[in-house]
Order: C-alpha cells, then structure tokens, then sequence
C-alpha cells in the first residue's frame, strides 16, 4: 500500500488511473482496478493524491483478492488520516464472484466495507511512510 502526496509524483501514476483494468468511481476521484494493483486519484485540497495497492501473488482460487478487498478501506482510513476525507470508493459491477469469498454485485457498483482477508502466503508490499511525505 502507498500513498503518494507530492504533486509531482502524483503525474507519474496519472496514467495508471486511466488506462488498464476496471474504472473505480469514488467521492473525490477516480482510478482502475486489474486485479494485481489499484491506483485511485483523489483531487485533495492539497492536489491531487494517488493511493495505490499492489498485490505481488496472484490473487488464489479460495477468494483472497487483496487489492480489491484492501483497496476501498485502504483510500477511506489513508483519506481521513491526510486530511482528505472522507473518500468512498465503489467498485464496478465486473467484480462479482462466485464460489468462495466476499461478493459484489449491484445496479452501478456496491460501496463496499473492506472484509478482513484471508491471508496464507500472500505478499504485500507496504511502505512505511508515504512517498513525498517531510521525512
């Protein structure tokens, strides 16, 4: 998971959140979704601020998909935290599953109250403090 303030890395992402993977539409901003990583843009009254989770093994066939179930909890808390909340992020349709796990369905995308995952094995990569952040 990391948050990106700086404005001028924020263009770097710029393109994450517009070109592969599922639109996600949220209260301030705006990103996409491809399964392994999400990136969503909020326009903060700082400027603009990316949010991103990267999910280094695959999601697994027993439902754990942590860049979808982290991502909408991940944005709101990091959000609020910064001071540019609240930020509610809603997921496309395209993610309901079948079989195991959390489900997801609705007319243009349920707002979603982050689940706690199952995690056996899986990687993540977190940062410690937000890039572009005073050290």
């Amino acid at each position: 998971m990391t948050t990106v303030t700086d404005p001028a890395l924020t263009e770097i992402f710029f393109g994450d959140t517009h070109e592969a993977g599922l639109p996600l539409k949220g209260s301030q901003g705006f990103g996409r979704l491809d399964g392994s990583r999400g990136v969503y843009r909020a326009n903060c009254r700082t400027g603009p601020v990316i949010f991103m989770v990267d999910q280094l093994d695959k999601p697994t066939d027993e439902g754990v998909d942590l860049t979808r179930e982290l991502l909408p909890g991940y944005v709101a808390v990091e959000a609020e935290r910064i001071g540019c909340g609240p930020e509610k992020v809603t997921l496309p349709n395209a993610w309901v599953r079948a079989g195991a796990g959390p489900r997801w369905a609705g007319g243009t995308g349920d707002t979603v109250r982050t689940p706690r995952p199952k995690i056996r094995g899986a990687r993540i990569m977190l940062t410690a403090a937000p890039v572009g952040a005073p050290g």
